[in-house]
């Protein structure tokens, strides 16, 4: 049994989420466990997850942020990742995310969009997320390069010292709080970004 959980929020990811899974799979010579944490999918995503052969937990259809705290009394491996279904991070970061957690120098892996190819976000997104970025650097004490991450890894023992309320897409700035606000070890790497499937 593997030591990693990976968790993929979906909701309508019925054109990336097969692709995803299989890049996850392809990136680990052990498999971890793949969960997928649906938001109220109406598009055939579950039917792709189902194929498959994935672990599904459906949300109360209230937010993200609501299902993601749902899920996590479910999961009692040492390292969990967190990463957006929708094809725009690269999977094969995921690995990079668990080597780092297992070296037990830091509790929170984020990964940055620094490497993004041509179309994956508009210019009012990047100077949004940048001034995100700024704002919650300067109100915590800590410079995060991209608080809006869809992906995140964490050792079990830091994310239980969380206290998670956020309902919906606040849940990323909720979890850099949290991690700052426990003094977690924080580690940042540049990632790529995609354009967005479907």
């Amino acid at each position: 049994m593997s030591d990693l959980t990976i968790l993929l929020p979906t909701k309508n990811e019925v054109e990336a989420v097969g692709k995803v899974i299989d890049e996850i799979r392809s990136s680990f010579t052990r498999e971890p466990r793949i969960l997928v944490v649906d938001g109220g999918s109406t598009d055939g995503t579950l039917d792709i997850v189902e194929d498959k052969k994935v672990e599904i937990f459906v949300g109360q259809g209230s937010g993200k942020g609501s299902d993601i705290r749902s899920v996590l009394d479910f999961i009692h491996t040492p390292y969990i990742i967190m990463v957006n279904a929708d094809y725009t991070y690269p999977a094969k970061y995921t690995q990079t995310v668990y080597n780092l957690l297992k070296m037990d120098y830091y509790d929170v892996v984020i990964g940055c969009r620094q490497l993004k190819e041509k179309g994956s976000m508009s210019s009012a997104n990047t100077f949004g997320n940048f001034f995100l970025s700024l704002l919650a650097s300067l109100l915590f004490g800590y410079r995060i390069n991209d608080v809006c991450s869809g992906m995140w890894g964490f050792r079990k023992e830091a994310l239980d010292k969380f206290s998670i309320t956020s309902e919906g897409f606040t849940l990323e700035v909720d979890l850099f709080t949290n991690a700052v606000r426990s003094k977690s070890r924080i580690y940042q790497i540049p990632i790529g970004y995609r354009p967005r499937l479907g």
